[in-house]
């Protein structure tokens, strides 16, 4: 069910699902300071055409998700999050499934991550919960992002 939409600018909107308790937890990989993964959940509609998500909240947030979803004009499913998408509406999920496998955080001192377009969003999951799990180390962080426009 979605409790929660906002708009971050004139395209995109962060929206927030609740999942079936407070208590319960999306299943993201949880990462360990040996390695990192990033995960996506599926999106289905009710012709069950499925959109792959990668969630922005972190592993260990617990009773709701948050996609941060940009709108493309044709986009099928991008228009029906931001058109029909209303608070107490409904979407099947499925997942979350692993997208980028375990990386290692261990061997290197400098990790450097390429990537476009809505490609950032499984970059920023990762980013995150490097910072969340080696906040004490001295880890090198480089992001090398394309885009033909503005993502946000």
């Amino acid at each position: 069910e979605l409790i929660e939409k906002e708009t971050v600018s004139d395209d995109t909107c962060r929206f927030r699902f609740a999942l079936p308790t407070e208590n319960h937890l999306l299943g993201l990989h949880s990462p360990t300071s040996d390695k990192f993964a990033s995960s996506h959940i599926m999106a289905h509609d009710d012709a069950m055409i499925a959109r792959a998500y990668t969630p922005i909240s972190m592993f260990y947030t617990k009773g709701y998700f948050d996609l941060l979803i940009k709108r493309y004009d044709g986009g099928e499913f991008s228009t029906q999050f931001h058109d029909k998408m209303k608070l107490g509406s409904t979407m099947q999920f499925r997942g979350p499934v692993m997208t980028l496998p375990n990386l290692p955080s261990n061997k290197y001192k400098t990790v450097l991550m390429i990537c476009g377009g809505t490609g950032i969003t499984p970059m920023y999951q990762i980013i995150r919960n490097i910072l969340f799990i080696k906040k004490n180390e001295k880890l090198k962080l480089v992001l090398l992002y394309a885009n033909r426009s503005d993502i946000l």
